[in-house]
């Protein structure tokens, strides 16, 4: 990647970090560790995996649980937890206050992403063409742009485990749209076992976001069907041509 253009992603993406981290606090930028209501569910999901369950007390999970077998669970998507579990492992200190650096970090996560899937679409259009200052400037203004919409000001506008669901559902499907777009043109095992780790944590963050890259790869599988069978038929048509021919 272009380091003007990295560098012009970069200053995009933390002006629109500095805006959501304004809206997420409430003006103030800091207190990142505030306890958040209904914030606990995926610190209670992280407890429970490291006691060998998947259940959660229904005291934490409130009317958002579903019961199975005289267990509570629940519904949402388990992928923020993951990340919560290397600090439930040493205390229970932070339990209902990470909501909000989870959601910032899903931001550092999409910013990430979408710099690397502006690249590629950039390159496949322009080549190895130098980035001039001009867009380089369009390029932090672009990212800015993006990141700092207002569906995502709306999510930063309150911190708990609904939004913090869709902030990571959105950046993990921007990574697996990247994922698709290099399988499309480049393909190999390993870009296709990330676009599908990136696709079921998507999923398994928020599933009607991460639906998004669900059918794309969907239309990627079916292209390449599609693929397949018209070469199939060349071929076959070839074939047939060579046969009369003699």
């Amino acid at each position: 990647m272009d380091r003007r253009f990295a560098v012009a992603s970069a200053v995009g993406g933390l002006l629109a970090a500095l805006v959501f981290a304004v809206v997420l606090t409430e003006g103030t930028a800091s207190n990142l560790t505030a306890s958040q209501r209904v914030g606990d569910f995926y610190d209670a999901q992280a407890h429970a995996w490291l006691d060998g369950h998947w259940h959660i007390s229904p005291d934490v999970l409130g009317i958002e649980r579903f019961e199975a077998r005289g267990q509570s669970y629940m519904y949402q998507g388990p992928t923020p937890a993951l990340l919560r579990v290397p600090v439930a492992a040493l205390t229970h200190r932070f339990d209902g206050r990470l909501t909000q650096l989870s959601m910032l970090l899903a931001l550092g996560v999409l910013v990430l992403f979408i710099t690397r899937l502006h690249w590629r679409i950039r390159s496949l259009v322009r080549g190895e063409a130098p980035v001039p200052r001009g867009e380089a400037a369009a390029v932090a203004v672009a990212t800015f742009a993006v990141v700092a919409s207002g569906s995502l000001l709306f999510v930063a506008s309150r911190a708990w485990v609904y939004h913090e669901a869709i902030m990571w559902g959105v950046a993990l499907t921007v990574g697996a749209l990247e994922g698709l777009l290099v399988c499309a043109t480049e393909p190999s095992r390993r870009w296709i076992a990330w676009t599908a780790l990136l696709g079921t944590l998507a999923v398994s963050a928020r599933a009607s976001v991460g639906l998004g890259a669900v059918g794309g790869t969907a239309l990627l599988v079916a292209g390449q069907i599609v693929r397949w069978w018209l070469d199939r038929r060349t071929g076959e048509a070839n074939r047939l041509t060579r046969l009369v021919g003699r």
